[in-house]
């Protein structure tokens, strides 16, 4: 059984329509159950007797990257707190966890695409506390998934590309900021490769996707 945590984000219900297609079994929460609450992440999973959990989406995170310089405490606690606690989680229970991370881990300044394998340098509250959510998965499991994705749009919630599209039929003229470059990456196409992932997960693959940190953003 796949557990989705985050079920109302842009992602997450991007990815719960796509296992909905796929017809791949999985159940899903949001924030009735808190992920800084390891006791109500235990209390839910153990409540869970019909069918075993035995993969865990973490599709949750405070996003909000420049409100994150201001609510610091907040911040952390979701991101890097509460992915140790789904560690935690994942690893007395035997599930498998997928965690979706971000590019904001780096710092920015490397002129080529960043690979899985390059040194991590965050720069901002919320790309460390991105970062501490990595480690502390990478510290308590060996079995886990780290997706790191960027500039995130779809039907779904707040995002830039939204953003534009409702300024254009608003104004004449738009002013952005023309230093920052990134792949916008389409939710949907984010949810499909996750759902990928969870299939193998599910049906003992014997062609398993290696464990560890990948990189997926569209080109």
């Amino acid at each position: 059984m796949i557990w989705v945590i985050g079920n109302k984000g842009m992602l997450g219900t991007e990815l719960c329509d796509v296992l909905n297609e796929r017809k791949i079994d999985f159940i899903e929460t949001g924030h009735e159950v808190d992920i800084t609450d390891k006791q109500a992440l235990d209390n839910f999973i153990s409540s869970q007797t019909e069918k075993k959990i035995t993969c865990i989406i973490n599709c949750s995170a405070y996003a909000n990257v420049d409100k994150a310089e201001s609510e610091i405490e907040q911040c952390y606690k979701i991101n890097a707190e509460g992915t140790e606690n789904l560690a935690k989680i994942s690893k007395q229970y035997g599930a498998t966890l997928i965690h979706i991370s971000t590019d904001y881990v780096f710092d920015g300044k490397s002129s080529e695409p960043y690979t899985e394998n390059m040194k991590i340098n965050p720069i901002g509250v919320y790309g460390t506390s991105k970062a501490k959510g990595e480690l502390a998965i990478q510290n308590k499991i060996k079995n886990f998934y780290i997706i790191r994705t960027a500039w995130l749009y779809g039907i779904y919630g707040k995002n830039f590309v939204k953003t534009m599209l409702k300024l254009l039929n608003e104004r004449n003229t738009i002013k952005v900021v023309n230093d920052q470059f990134g792949t916008p990456t389409y939710a949907r196409d984010l949810a499909h490769i996750i759902s990928l992932f969870a299939y193998q997960i599910e049906n003992s693959s014997k062609n398993k996707i290696p464990f560890g940190i990948y990189h997926f953003t569209n080109i």
